[in-house]
Order: C-alpha cells, then sequence, then structure tokens
C-alpha cells in the first residue's frame, strides 16, 4: 500500500508505504509492517497501483497532493514490494536485495578507520 489521504480528503496526503503479511489469516494474525524505501516517492492520493506478485514489484501512476495541489503524470516503481529480500546478498548494507554503488559508498566510508585507534569512529561498533 503506498500513500493517500491521511484524516479525510482535505487533510494532507502521505508517502508512507506498508506491506501486510497473513493477508488471509491462515499464516497468522494480520499485520501492516511500514517500509522504508531509499527513494520514496513524493506523497499523493488518488493514485492507481499495480503489484506484480511474480516479481514482487508494485508499479504506481499519477494521482495528485493535497499540500502542492498539483496532479502527477509520473509512474514509480517498488522493487522488494513485499519488504523480504529473497536472498541475503553479501554486500547488501542497506539491504535493499542489491549490492550497487550505495553500498560500495558505504563499505568506503569506513574503508581506512582502525577502531583500535579511534574507537569512537561512527563505523566502530560494538559487537
Amino acid at each position: 500500500m503506498f500513500g493517500g489521504v491521511l484524516t479525510d480528503d482535505s487533510g494532507p496526503t502521505s508517502n508512507e508505504v506498508c506491506v501486510i503479511a497473513n493477508a488471509n489469516g491462515l499464516g497468522g494474525t494480520p499485520n501492516w509492517t511500514q517500509l522504508n524505501p531509499t527513494a520514496p516517492a513524493p506523497e499523493r492520493a488518488v493514485h492507481s497501483v499495480i503489484l506484480n506478485a511474480g516479481t514482487n514489484r508494485m508499479t504506481m501512476f499519477g494521482g495528485h497532493s493535497n499540500i502542492t495541489l498539483s496532479a502527477f503524470n509520473e509512474t514509480w516503481v517498488l522493487t522488494i514490494a513485499n519488504g523480504l529480500c529473497q536472498f541475503a546478498l553479501a554486500g547488501d548494507s542497506n539491504d535493499d536485495c542489491r549490492f550497487d554503488l550505495s553500498d560500495f559508498a558505504m563499505m568506503a566510508a569506513s574503508w581506512l578507520v582502525d577502531c583500535g585507534l579511534t574507537p569512537g569512529e561512527a563505523a566502530c561498533v560494538p559487537e
């Protein structure tokens, strides 16, 4: 689920992304979880969304903003729409199910950090 109006039709629009587990109640109590995409689409309402469960992608088109009063003529695709990666990928530091430049940048930021010399460095996390 993506976005919508938080209160009534005149209220602020949202860009929250949520996924439901056990929607049919057979695997347990239905439970909503908010996802945190690395590059979320702008807030909107009255948009169209299609979920392709086979590719685990949610495609969204259009909508409008109650904040800027503008209509959107754009398409956004959310990969990993169920919030779960199919495989654990070595090097995927930001858990987006890809090893890409974002992960490399995170690794490069702490490349030459010596936690023995500078234990207060942000990259030094006690085990």
